[in-house]
């Protein structure tokens, strides 16, 4: 992972964090379960419709070559 994957990740998670406490939510919020379903889910249908079902079904395989 290099330094650019590093602060696009921390930037994002900290714009995230900032954008919803500033509209008075509460930081507890983010880690309820019905949270973490809506993007994992989210992520999951967004990955299968760029890819397609064929290239998914391939992608536990890959982890193992590494």
């Amino acid at each position: 992972m290099d330094l650019a994957t590093m602060l696009g990740i921390l930037i994002g998670a900290g714009a995230l964090v900032a954008g919803f406490s500033l509209d008075g939510g509460l930081i507890s919020s983010l880690w309820l379960f019905s949270a973490f379903i809506i993007v994992i889910g989210g992520s999951i249908g967004s990955l299968a419709i760029s890819y397609g079902m064929k290239d998914v079904t391939k992608m536990p395989h890959l982890s193992s070559a590494f």
